[in-house]
């Protein structure tokens, strides 16, 4: 990016380096900040971003079905697609923190064993299901 020429011209490059850049780094688990984001333009990767950090598997399914033609036509969308266990890693460990947390204000300790019912409750919540 420092390479880019400076001015007008720069910029479209450096938004078109971006547009392949960002997908990968969001595959390596590298998230971008949202105001880096909308300086270039890319408020499509905003709440694909929010989504993984949250592990916020409806948000990502949303957005990605909805800008779904870009990707295509950029080339990213099947990298866009593999994020999607990367968002289901992040949901779970959210419950993991949360259950653990619960655990230690019952008992006064960490558990080394978590019941599976609260990830399936949130991977059903997820799902739109009901439990």
């Amino acid at each position: 990016l420092r390479n880019c020429p400076p001015g007008q011209k720069g910029f479209k490059a450096r938004k078109r380096i971006l547009e392949y850049l960002v997908p990968c780094k969001l595959r390596l688990g590298i998230l971008p900040s949202e105001e880096g984001l909308k300086r270039y333009g890319l408020d499509v990767f905003i709440d694909l971003t929010r989504a993984v950090r949250e592990g916020d598997v409806r948000l990502f399914d949303e957005r990605l079905e909805e800008h779904s033609i870009k990707f295509i036509r950029s080339g990213t969308y099947l990298l866009l697609e593999k994020l999607k266990l990367l968002v289901y890693r992040n949901l779970c460990r959210h419950v993991h923190s949360i259950e653990l947390q619960r655990l230690i204000a019952e008992t006064g300790k960490a558990a080394t064993q978590i019941s599976i019912a609260p990830f399936e409750v949130a991977l059903r919540w997820q799902d739109d299901c009901t439990p």
